[in-house]
């Protein structure tokens, strides 16, 4: 059994933290020692992402593959449209026809070939990316919202901020004022600044549950 989990940049680290607090197991032939050098696999964009994509694809014996993508501004169906024209490729009698995308995601399941699963962030719906992923776990205070009023503030007075990355600034902001500031997101998370008791951690879940084979124990 060979699978492989593709992420675009360095959000890798967020998967194995929703394992260990919901208390799941890692997916079969995968531990703590091999989970960053062998299942994940890291791309610097979306294209390098989908080069590993077409790799593991050809990868002989390969049993479970996973790729998760940010939608950025694009709609998400057009993420679809990159994973499944290169799965046709290399399978061409694959039949794709039935899958459409729901906020759980896109999970291939067909006999005689691996599973693929897509998953694009933040909620396969909306245009957006990782960090609004992040952002779904944060609860709606005032911190949380003085902290976006402030980003939009500032990026309304400079011009030549990028927009795109405005979400980013806005956990930046609000993490730089929690009672330890400076927190990675990592260390965020594996801390209570970050709920994972949402509907969005629970639909992830189960669309990491439905690409890759757990063990039973799970």
């Amino acid at each position: 059994m060979i699978q492989k989990l593709i992420v675009e940049g360095n959000e890798g680290y967020i998967i194995d933290i929703i394992l260990h607090k919901m208390q799941m197991s890692y997916p079969e032939g995968v531990n703590k020692q091999n989970f960053n050098q062998d299942f994940l696999k890291k791309g610097s964009g979306i294209d390098d992402a989908l080069k590993i994509f077409s790799a593991s694809l050809a990868t002989p014996d390969i049993t479970n593959i996973g790729i998760i993508l940010d939608a950025d501004d694009k709609d998400v169906k057009s993420r679809w449209q990159a994973i499944s024209s290169r799965v046709l490729k290399y399978f061409p009698d694959i039949n794709l026809s039935s899958y459409q995308f729901s906020n759980q995601g896109i999970i291939v399941k067909e006999d005689g070939f691996p599973t693929i699963g897509l998953w694009v962030m933040p909620n396969n719906q909306d245009t957006g990316y990782f960090e609004h992923f992040l952002a779904s776990m944060i609860a709606e205070d005032n911190l949380w919202i003085e902290a976006n009023q402030k980003v939009d503030e500032i990026y309304l007075k400079y011009d030549h901020l990028n927009n795109i990355r405005k979400q980013k600034a806005k956990i930046y902001t609000w993490l730089a004022w929690q009672k330890n500031p400076g927190a990675s997101f990592g260390r965020a998370m594996q801390g209570s600044n970050f709920d994972i008791n949402t509907q969005e951690v629970q639909d992830f879940t189960n669309w990491l549950i439905g690409t890759f084979s757990f063990y039973k124990n799970s």
